[in-house]
Formats: C-alpha cells, sequence, structure tokens
C-alpha cells in the first residue's frame, strides 16, 4: 500500500511538473503539445474520431497552424508518421473528447493537457517496470538512485515532461514493460500463450512506433534467454502462428493508412529521408556535437558506460552485450541523414534504450556502494553533477540548436553560462 501512494504521488509530481510547464506554452505554437513531428504523431486519433479521415472537415489552416507535422493532399490527411503512438495517446484523446463535449475539435487546450497526462502516465509506468527489474538484483537504495539519475540525469525528463507528444516516452515504457516480461516469464510458467501473445504485441507495437526497435528487441532476448532451450521453446506451430496473428493485428492499421493514402500497402512514407552515412557514420557529432551530441547534453550516461566496463571487467557476459548494443545504436543513429535528428534535447533516439541501460548503471552504483570508499562518494557527486547540469540544461534549452554549425562552441557556452539559446 505505502509503495501504491509513493508511485500516485510521483505519478502526481509529475502531471503537475508538465502542466505547469506547459502552462505558459499555450497552444499552435512551437512548444506546444501539439506541433510539427507531435502532430504528425497525433493526427491519427481526430482523423479517425472526428473527421473520419475527411480532410475538409478540419478546422481551417489547421496543418499550418500546428507547425505542418501533417499535411492536407487531395482531400486526404498525410503524414509520414506511424500510428503507434496515437495508439497509445488514444484511451487519453477520447477521455479529454468526452469532456470536450460538442466543441471538442481535437486540437483545443484539452487535448494538449491530454498528451501531457499520457506521457506521465508512460513515464511513471516505465520507471515502475524498470524498479521491479533492477529490484531482482539491487538494493532499495541502489535503485532508487539509479532511477532518479536516469530520470533527472538524461533527457528522459525531458520527453516526458516537456516534449511529451514525441514517441520515446511511449517507447520506453514500451521497452520496459518487454524486458520486464521476459526477465519475469516464469510468472506465466502455466499461460505460455498468454506470454507470447503478450510479447508479440509488445514486440509489433515498438516496431510500428520506431522500426530501429527490432535492436533492442533481439538484444532483451539474447540477455533473457541465455540458454539456448528457451529459444527453441517457441518454435511451435501454435505459438508461432499465434506471433504471426498478432503482428498481424497490430501492423494491419499502418497498412490500411498507407494504402488509404496511396493505394499500395507498403509504402517508405520519409521520402529522401534515410540512412545514408552508413559508409560515414557521424560518431563524433553524436557523441560530442553541440547539436544534440549524446554525451555532451547526457554526460550521466558516461556513467552507463563506466558501469557497462566493469561488468565486462567482472567477466559478466551480460557486459560484452549491453556495449555491442550501445556501439551498434550509436552506429545506427549517426548513419541517419541527419545525426542530429532535428530539433530535440539530447540525442533523442537513446531515450527509450535507458530501460536497459540502467542495468549497467546500477552495477556500476552497486560496486560503488559495496567498496564504502571514496569511489561511492565520488559517484554519489558524479550524479548530482550531472543532474544539476542536465535540469538546467533542460530548462534553459529552446526545442531546437541555432548555432552557425554543428560545432559552434560558443553558441552552446552561451547556452551553458547564460541560459540563453
Amino acid at each position: 500500500m505505502k509503495s501504491f501512494i509513493v508511485w500516485i504521488l510521483i505519478f502526481g509530481a509529475f502531471v503537475f511538473l508538465t502542466l505547469n510547464r506547459h502552462s505558459r506554452t499555450g497552444v499552435q505554437t512551437y512548444q506546444s503539445e501539439i506541433w510539427a513531428d507531435k502532430a504528425g504523431y497525433y493526427v491519427y486519433l481526430p482523423s479517425l474520431f472526428i473527421y473520419g479521415f475527411n480532410a475538409s472537415a478540419f478546422p481551417d489552416s489547421i496543418d499550418a497552424k500546428t507547425g505542418n507535422g501533417f499535411q492536407f493532399v487531395d482531400d486526404k490527411v498525410v503524414t509520414k508518421y506511424n500510428y503507434g503512438v496515437a495508439l497509445m495517446q488514444m484511451p487519453f484523446f477520447l477521455i479529454a473528447d468526452i469532456l470536450a463535449g460538442k466543441e471538442g475539435n481535437g486540437f483545443s487546450l484539452i487535448y494538449h493537457r491530454a498528451i501531457d497526462i499520457a506521457a506521465v502516465f508512460y513515464l511513471v509506468t516505465g520507471l515502475f517496470l524498470l524498479f521491479r527489474v533492477l529490484r531482482i538484483k539491487y538494493s532499495l537504495p541502489v535503485c532508487a538512485i539509479t532511477l532518479i539519475a536516469v530520470l533527472f540525469g538524461t533527457n528522459l525528463y525531458y520527453y516526458a515532461v516537456i516534449d511529451t507528444g514525441m514517441s520515446h516516452i511511449y517507447s520506453f515504457a514500451l521497452f520496459s514493460l518487454f524486458l520486464f516480461l521476459l526477465i519475469n516469464r516464469s510468472l506465466f510458467e502455466n499461460r505460455m500463450m498468454l506470454f507470447v501473445i503478450f510479447i508479440s504485441f509488445l514486440a509489433s507495437l515498438m516496431i510500428v512506433i520506431r522500426p530501429t526497435s527490432i535492436l533492442y528487441i533481439v538484444v532483451v532476448f539474447i540477455i533473457t534467454h541465455q540458454n539456448v532451450r528457451y529459444f527453441y521453446s517457441y518454435f511451435k506451430w501454435e505459438y508461432l502462428t499465434v506471433i504471426a496473428v498478432t503482428s498481424i493485428i497490430v501492423f494491419l492499421p499502418q497498412l490500411l493508412y498507407w494504402n488509404y493514402l496511396t493505394g499500395s500497402s507498403f509504402y517508405y512514407s520519409y521520402g529522401n529521408e534515410s540512412f545514408v552515412n552508413w559508409n560515414n557514420p557521424q560518431l563524433l557529432k553524436s557523441l560530442f556535437s553541440p547539436n544534440n551530441g549524446l554525451l555532451l547534453y547526457n554526460p550521466l550516461i558516461l556513467l552507463m558506460l563506466i558501469g557497462i566496463f566493469i561488468m565486462i571487467m567482472d567477466h559478466l557476459q551480460n557486459g560484452w552485450i549491453f556495449g555491442i548494443l550501445f556501439v551498434t545504436l550509436l552506429y545506427v543513429v549517426s548513419s541517419w541523414w541527419s545525426f542530429s535528428f532535428g530539433c530535440g534535447y539530447g540525442s533523442r533516439n537513446f531515450v527509450e534504450y535507458y530501460s536497459v541501460f540502467s542495468i549497467p548503471l546500477a552495477y556500476f552504483i552497486s560496486v560503488s556502494k559495496e567498496k564504502k570508499s571514496v569511489m561511492f562518494f565520488v559517484s554519489v557527486l558524479m550524479i548530482i553533477v550531472f543532474v544539476s547540469y542536465n535540469m538546467k540544461m533542460i530548462y534553459t534549452w529552446d526545442r531546437c540548436w541555432f548555432g552557425n554549425n554543428d560545432w559552434d562552441w560558443c553558441e552552446y557556452l552561451q547556452l551553458v553560462t547564460s541560459g540563453t539559446h
């Protein structure tokens, strides 16, 4: 009961933080919840439930008023983003639509607030599941320090409280649930079919939201199924059939939308945007550039990397797996046509992966604590410094990088020292 109350209080605190933040941003501004990419993820909901995908029925110029995250072409609603985020926002949208009554148009203030509450719900859900995962091996203080560090020391906070309409906080919750279920698959010992349905649904939805999630799915399966016989347990015709059917059900709405849009059920909606830098990945920029460099804006990740290194030195097999995952993810992200992935805070593609990279961070904190030496004091001090730096940067960041180039250190130092951007 006490634990439940604690998580309710955490939920309430973050609802206050996000509503307070957005009380000053208004609607139909670049800082609002339904703008640009966020509007592109969201537009499926008013299209389906209010306007029947009839572009001419939408409010006048609403595409331009919400940052052109979607467009109207030949009386069709055009968005390049997949429907997965909208699916996760749907319960909150429907409640907002009921409360809005006859005045509901899908874009007024109440719908923005619904997105804020949805983001906090998935943040708290993800943290709770991650806590349960970490608690299997680590003490309560270690788990608490780890979660506090990840939440306030990385851009997880930014996408849960400020950029609430982006996909990353929703993927974080799914990633955490996927990890939790696979680690606790013994809970389904006599209900294997139900387990297969759950994980196939989750895996499919994760891929719908962001196709590169397949990397996470593979790695988590390896981590949680290091005994080969577990892999063979899935290769039964009834399980394979369920996986196929569940995947089709999850992907079907996206295929239907593409068919509505183009007449074909298969369509690459990102046009000329692709992974064009496979032979020239922008690794240094992805890590250190003032334009969304991962370590420059989220230095706490250094402690995750130290944790991976210590796990490898301690001959823990998962240490190598975590290391390979980080390097592979960095390579994939750095190969995209725009390494910074546009406006955002830090290298936003890593946000959902904190669910698994929290494990080496917890290991690092646990090892430091066990030594009961200067190492633990230094570790806690580093966390405090990194958290303070991250929170300061988040609350002075203004969504996009406005430097003259990707290595504009003068603009970055002005941001750090004066808080203007």
